[in-house]
Order: structure tokens, then sequence, then C-alpha cells
């Protein structure tokens, strides 16, 4: 896809990361899209008792 301006390549790529992280569903993260995992993921881990603190840069 041929983009013109900054600010329309800048929408194409927000636009296939919004794709590829919440409506991309993998066989291998229990058919569910790679953000969907990461928060039951973390759900899980604060049910159990074992979430660590994690500092997000």
């Amino acid at each position: 896809k041929c983009c013109q301006t900054f600010q329309s390549l800048q929408l194409v790529i927000e636009k296939y990361m919004q794709d590829y992280n919440y409506d991309r569903y993998q066989w291998t993260l229990k058919k569910m899209a790679p953000v969907q995992y990461r928060n039951h993921l973390f759900e899980c881990l604060i049910f159990k008792g074992l979430f660590i603190k994690l500092s997000i840069l």
C-alpha cells in the first residue's frame, strides 16, 4: 500500500498494529488475540497470587 504522507503511513501502521494485537486470533494462544491472551494470563497470575510487579518501560 502506497502512502503519500507521513500521517497516512502512520495511520496504516497503527491500523496494522491494532489488527495484529486485537483481532488476530492464534491457535498457540488458546485461540485468543495476543492482548486478550496477555490479559487472561495476568488474571490467572493475580488469581493464583503469583503476580510480580512488572515495570513497563
